[in-house]
């Protein structure tokens, strides 16, 4: 096929919306919605589509950092929405003007790190396969590090789907169904701010490192576009747990938020019950797959410091898949050689 690659406009920000929003490996992150998140972490956003006789048929998504103290710059290609009558081609095209975009903005390195998971055909087709061969084609080197996660399929019915699970989980979801919590979604402004104020509370009651209040500012595009969607589990009026679910593509819960209200005696499960509703609305919409957002391994390993969230999603019985391992490919013989030492003093931005 003869493609026409390049940079998208800003007045063109509809068309690459329009396909984000329609593409299996579309991702809210990757939305003209998001460049106040990618801005606020230090990232611009760059998108890039290959057309066809007029038409959008594929897209990469680009995002560059300036590391500090040099003139250099990082790029990652944070989605690779391939043409599916041609993964290949369509793939090849996408890396080729990603990487000229790249050289002409003085990046350095530019790294893959889209979400297509292995082994998992979309509408009987191997989507994986084509981009990781035009991957190897242009000479990307695979990282050590290979995402995964556990991957829900949703193209089944209510039963079929809760009997996937484990026991366990399925003893929670019809215990608090039954006992009456109720699962609705969050549109207002100021849900979301409750939702951040949970999230920060949780985050102190663990000890563990909240968003900043600019990233948290940051995600109300996203949500005001409905690239993010908020849904939240109540028992008699009490908000329990609350759930940020990126809802493009393959919808992948991005962040929980459990309240003290979780925890009261006489509170019946709340977490279960959530996901399976969230689940069962997103396959009514047309989703193929709900990513439960990444897990350390397919088994839970107690005393892992996350074995507590690990265990949970494991509990749904999920496939664990792989995604596409991150690869890199230098753009600067003289920039490559800086960033491998950048890279074993542990200097890069994150």
């Amino acid at each position: 096929m003869a493609y026409e690659g390049r940079l998208l406009s800003e007045v063109e920000a509809d068309i690459w919306d329009a396909f984000v929003a329609k593409h299996p490996f579309g991702r809210g992150m990757v939305a003209t919605a998001s460049r106040q998140w990618w801005g606020t972490n230090g990232w611009s956003l760059h998108p890039i589509g290959a057309f066809e006789a007029g038409e959008m048929v594929a897209g990469a998504a680009v995002v560059c950092k300036k590391i500090p103290c040099t003139p250099w710059r990082l790029a990652r290609i944070e989605a690779l929405m391939v043409n599916a009558e041609d993964m290949s081609g369509s793939a090849e095209i996408l890396l080729a003007e990603a990487e000229r975009l790249c050289r002409s903005l003085g990046c350095v390195e530019v790294e893959i790190r889209a979400r297509i998971p292995e082994n998992t055909p979309i509408d009987g087709r191997d989507l994986y396969t084509g981009v990781q061969e035009a991957v190897t084609e242009r000479g990307y080197a695979r990282d050590a590090f290979r995402p995964a996660t556990y991957l829900v399929p949703l193209q089944r019915d209510d039963e079929q789907l809760l009997n996937s699970y484990s026991s366990k989980c399925r003893r929670d979801v019809r215990k608090g169904l039954r006992e009456g919590v109720a699962v609705t979604e969050l549109r207002a402004d100021e849900d979301l701010a409750g939702f951040f104020g949970a999230q920060q509370q949780m985050a102190d009651r663990k000890g563990i490192e909240s968003l900043s209040e600019a990233t948290q500012k940051a995600a109300q595009p996203m949500y005001a576009g409905g690239y993010l969607r908020l849904f939240a589990a109540q028992y008699k009026d009490l908000t329990c747990n609350m759930a940020l679910v990126d809802a493009l593509g393959m919808p992948r819960y991005m962040l929980g938020a459990a309240t003290p209200a979780a925890f009261e005696k006489g509170v019946p499960p709340t977490g279960q019950p959530l996901h399976y509703e969230i689940m069962r609305r997103f396959r009514d919409r047309g989703a193929r797959f709900y990513d439960l957002g990444g897990s350390p391994g397919p088994v839970p390993v107690e005393g892992h410091p996350n074995y507590t969230v690990w265990r949970f999603k494991h509990e749904f019985g999920a496939p664990y898949v792989y995604m596409l391992p991150y690869h890199r490919k230098s753009l600067s013989r003289l920039g490559g050689l800086a960033l491998a030492l950048a890279r074993k003093m542990r200097r890069l931005p994150p």
